[in-house]
């Protein structure tokens, strides 16, 4: 995973310090899941909550992984001729950086996407599925390969990226037709 030796990720602990993670602007209720929900979400199975580790012990982002599905017909433009009613995906539903570190929210997803191709060599998984809150950070995961499915009621976007295409990413190829 992680080659950058300043850092480490793993799952997040009883121990950690969550409460001293400070977020990117507009991050406080990231801050809040991660000091708050977190360790009940991972308890429960609800999410692994993955957390990126300095050399100093401080939390300098997370990112939550877990199992979901979406109904076929939110992915009328993308879904092959034969398809279940309900596509299993991996969510990537949170993913957050400390203020501190600009850029490192790209190491971090790069990061969850490969965990989530990994996952998907157990598991059946059609791609992976996210909500972008705001059209700035559905830009940012669109450069990635995620493309939107639909706009929701309260102008969130969720957005696919299907493993076909991530792994061809994650191997720095074009994606397989």
């Amino acid at each position: 995973m992680a080659a950058d030796p300043e850092w480490l990720t793993r799952a997040l602990a009883p121990s950690d310090d969550a409460a001293k993670f400070e977020p990117a602007a507009g991050g406080e209720d990231l801050a809040a899941f991660l000091n708050r929900d977190a360790a009940t979400y991972q308890k429960w199975g609800y999410a692994q909550v993955f957390i990126a580790v300095s050399a100093e012990d401080r939390i300098d982002g997370y990112y939550t992984l877990s199992m979901g599905s979406r109904k076929a017909e939110e992915f009328e433009a993308t879904r092959p001729t034969i398809f279940p009613k309900m596509i299993p995906v991996i969510v990537l539903g949170k993913l957050a950086r400390h203020r501190d570190r600009s850029g490192f929210g790209e190491e971090l997803l790069i990061e969850a996407l490969e965990r989530a191709a990994a996952a998907a060599q157990h598991v059946g998984a059609a791609g992976v599925s996210l909500v972008a809150l705001n059209e700035g950070l559905e830009k940012w995961y669109a450069k990635f390969g995620f493309q939107r499915v639909q706009m929701n009621s309260n102008r969130t976007v969720l957005m696919f990226m299907g493993m076909q295409r991530l792994r061809a990413a994650l191997k720095g190829e074009e994606e397989e037709q």
